[in-house]
């Protein structure tokens, strides 16, 4: 099977994200709500980061093999770990600094953190493999399937995120961060554990779990937008 350098196929994943959304009607890039959308991804990494390891610095871990070696139960608690810590930062910034604004807002804030995620993740992937001497090819399968990864992925964030503006405005705002931290956190702890295993079951299950849950999410969130268009049409007519 030929061998593909996987960065370029991440980056693609994220801009078919983008155009998806740019077909949906989404047409002009809201670009303040979008920067908004990277400083919360970097504010996010900031809190999460040193939640999540520190514990485990604390307990002489310094690697997966670490964890692994430790036995199935406490791979799976650090990855149940891993998981919750990454919903609660992640989602719970946004929800701090998108639930006053509108859908549409939120939609280019969500946007803008997904895409910093994919930035992010191609240069740590460069960075670390250069340190490590590891090649970034990978079979043309992998290479695929890291492609709709990220077009999930990006699609997922949007989606939470103008969730969380319209559980807000909805009235039910606490309510709707539990959910979407509780969503996130169940996608990251598998993702967790296969990045801790390299289990080929958890791999695909966080695959099909991400694209389910992001077009279920999407299908329900975007129509909201319209909505709430038209009813703002229908406050200035009256």
């Amino acid at each position: 099977m030929s061998e593909l350098y996987t960065p370029p196929f991440l980056i693609i994943g994220g801009l078919l994200a983008w155009l998806t959304l740019y077909f949906l009607g989404f047409k002009k890039t809201m670009w303040p709500e979008f920067i908004l959308g990277i400083a919360i991804f970097f504010l996010a990494l900031i809190i999460q980061q040193p939640i999540q390891q520190l514990p485990l610095l604390g307990l002489g871990i310094t690697s997966n093999q670490d964890v692994v070696a430790r036995g199935t139960l406490f791979t799976i608690e650090t990855a149940i770990w891993l998981g919750v810590v990454a919903g609660l930062a992640q989602e719970g910034m946004k929800y701090l600094l998108v639930r006053k604004k509108s859908l549409k807002a939120a939609l280019f804030v969500g946007l803008g953190f997904g895409i910093i995620e994919v930035v992010f993740l191609v240069v740590a992937g460069i960075i670390t493999a250069a340190s490590i001497g590891r090649p970034l090819e990978a079979p043309l399968g992998f290479a695929l399937l890291s492609l709709f990864e990220r077009y999930f992925a990006v699609l997922f964030h949007v989606a939470t995120t103008i969730f969380l503006a319209y559980a807000y405005t909805s009235g039910f705002g606490k309510q709707g961060l539990a959910s979407m931290v509780a969503l996130h956190a169940l996608i990251d702890s598998i993702a967790a554990y296969y990045q801790l295993t390299q289990s080929s079951v958890a791999m695909y299950m966080v695959e099909a779990l991400f694209a389910i849950v992001a077009i279920l999410l999407i299908y329900y969130t975007i129509p909201k937008i319209k909505h709430q268009k038209i009813e703002k049409r229908e406050e200035v007519l009256w």
